[in-house]
């Protein structure tokens, strides 16, 4: 049977200033893309993703190129395990 593994953001400039942002081109810290290396060497290795999902903000996007490039995903101008959809963002503001 399939799974899911949901994975928040790391850090971004917003959370660590304290801010509370709906724009989407708020970027990863060095402490958040940290995070997402502790995420992905997690997921590693417990899982074996087909794939990763993840809305258009740049951070959740970063994330999820950092996570995608460690499962061997492979970087060429897109990751082609790596899905962005908007869609994903209209779910999480509408909750």
């Amino acid at each position: 049977m399939g799974k899911i593994v949901l994975i928040r953001h790391g850090e971004s400039t917003a959370n660590r200033d304290r801010h509370f942002t709906l724009t989407d081109d708020v970027p990863l810290t060095d402490a958040g893309r940290r995070q997402a290396r502790e995420a992905s060497a997690h997921v590693t290795a417990r899982f074996k993703p087909a794939a990763v999902l993840c809305s258009h903000s740049a951070r959740a996007r970063e994330t999820g190129e950092i996570i995608a490039e460690s499962l061997g995903m492979a970087k060429r101008g897109d990751h082609p395990g790596l899905v962005c959809a908007s869609l994903l963002l209209n779910l999480a503001l509408s909750a």
